[in-house]
This record gives C-alpha cells, sequence and structure tokens, in this order.
C-alpha cells in the first residue's frame, strides 16, 4: 500500500486517543485521563495553531483541557 501515510496515522491515533480518554476522564473524573487527553491533544493544536481563520482557536484545546486536568486533582487532593 503505496498511499500509507505515517504522519496522518499518528495524527488520527493522537485524535481518537484524546476523544476517548478525555469522554473516559469526564465519566470517571479521573484527572490522570484529562491529562493524558491534553497531551495527546498537543499534535491536532499544533497543526491548527498555523491557521489563519478560527480554526486557530482549536490550539487552545491542550490548555483547556490541562486546567480541566488541574480542577480535577485539586478536587481529587481535597477529598483524599
Amino acid at each position: 500500500m503505496a498511499t500509507f501515510s505515517w504522519m496522518i496515522f499518528i495524527w488520527q491515533s493522537a485524535l481518537v486517543l484524546s476523544i476517548f480518554t478525555f469522554l473516559f476522564g469526564i465519566f470517571k473524573k479521573s484527572w490522570i485521563s484529562l491529562l493524558i487527553s491534553s497531551v495527546a491533544s498537543l499534535p491536532i493544536a499544533y497543526y491548527f495553531y498555523g491557521a489563519e481563520n478560527c480554526w486557530r482557536i482549536i490550539s487552545l484545546l491542550p490548555v483547556l483541557l490541562g486546567g480541566l486536568a488541574f480542577i480535577f486533582w485539586r478536587n481529587y487532593k481535597v477529598n483524599v
């Protein structure tokens, strides 16, 4: 298969991993899953950061996920 691209495969894998860990982290209230989701969304954010239109807003996604992971971590630390 000569049309296979590793870069697209890695990008799509990061997208699926980010969505899956985000949903798992929200349902289970797991700050570790949200942190993994934040790190996995970095390649996607880096790609959209180069856009010259409103798609550039997607580059803020890791910051929002990291902030949400921090909030969950702080609540976990207080409750333990």
